[in-house]
C-alpha cells in the first residue's frame, strides 16, 4: 500500500545505476534512454518527497531491496527481521553476472577483492567425474554469506531491527479494511474479504505495520521480503 508524503519540494531522482553499465563509448545513448525510463517510473512516487519504507525480512531479499530503495530511490528504509541473530554463514555458492558485481562495487556494498572469483572457464561433470560441458565462464562465483555481509554492512544498525516479528496477517487485514477496528478487520479478512478488497481506500497518510508484540508503526510503503515459509 502506498501514499504520497505531502511536501512542496519535489525529490531529486538519483541515477539508476542498476539499469545501465558503461560497456563502450557508443553506449551513452542507451544509458540515457534507460535513465529517462527509470526517472519516469519513479517520478510519481517521489515527487511528494522521501518515502518512509518498511522492509519485512532481513535476509538477502530484504537487504537487497532495502539497499536498492536507498540507492535508487533515496527512501528512508527500516528493515525488520524476526530472527534475533543472523549468523551470516547460511546458504551456498552463487553464480552471478559481472554487472551485479559492478553494481555492488560501484555503490559501496562490497569490493571486487572480496566479492568472489572470475574463473576463465567452467565445466559440468557427471556423477563419474567426466566433463560433459565446458565453456568460457562469463560470470562471477561468489557465496550467500559474502553477499549477506556486504548488504548487512551497507545498512546501518539503526535501520536493522533484529528480533522484531511482524504480524503480516493483521497488517494486511487493516490495510484492506481501513477504518475498521483491528478485530473486525481481522475477522473480515479471515472470512475472505481481504482477497476481494482493493487497496485504493487506504488512508492518505500511509499504512500501518503491526508487530507480534501488539505495537504498530506507520510507513508510506511496506515491502514484504520474508520468504515463502515465513
Amino acid at each position: 500500500s502506498l501514499s504520497h508524503p505531502t511536501t512542496s519540494t519535489p525529490a531529486v531522482l538519483p541515477t539508476p545505476s542498476w539499469l545501465y553499465y558503461p560497456r563502450s563509448p557508443s553506449s551513452g545513448m542507451a544509458e540515457a534512454a534507460r535513465k529517462a525510463m527509470v526517472q519516469t517510473m519513479l517520478r510519481d512516487v517521489l515527487e511528494g518527497g522521501r518515502l518512509r519504507v518498511a522492509v519485512v525480512g532481513g535476509s538477502l531479499g530484504g537487504l537487497s531491496a532495502a539497499a536498492a530503495l536507498e540507492i535508487e530511490a533515496d527512501c528512508e528504509v527500516e528493515v525488520f527481521e524476526r530472527s534475533p541473530r543472523m549468523t551470516g554463514t547460511e546458504g551456498a555458492g552463487l553464480w552471478v553476472q559481472p554487472e551485479f558485481e559492478h553494481y555492488m562495487e560501484a555503490n559501496g556494498i562490497t569490493s571486487k577483492e572480496v566479492f568472489g572469483v572470475t574463473p576463465a572457464r567452467m565445466a559440468i561433470l557427471d556423477i563419474d567425474g567426466n566433463k560433459i560441458f565446458r565453456s568460457r565462464a562469463g560470470g562471477v562465483a561468489t557465496s550467500w554469506d559474502t553477499l549477506y555481509r556486504g548488504y548487512r554492512g551497507f545498512i546501518d544498525d539503526e535501520q536493522y531491527h533484529a528480533g522484531r516479528e511482524v504480524d503480516a496477517e493483521l497488517t494486511a487485514a487493516v490495510a484492506a479494511h481501513p477504518g475498521l477496528p483491528r478485530h473486525l478487520a481481522l475477522r473480515n479478512h479471515r472470512a475472505g474479504g481481504g482477497s476481494e478488497t482493493a487497496f485504493d481506500d487506504v488512508e492518505a497518510d500511509g499504512v500501518s505495520l503491526f508487530f507480534s508484540d501488539g505495537s504498530a508503526e506507520r510507513f508510506d510503503l511496506i515491502v514484504f521480503c520474508d520468504g515463502a515459509a515465513s
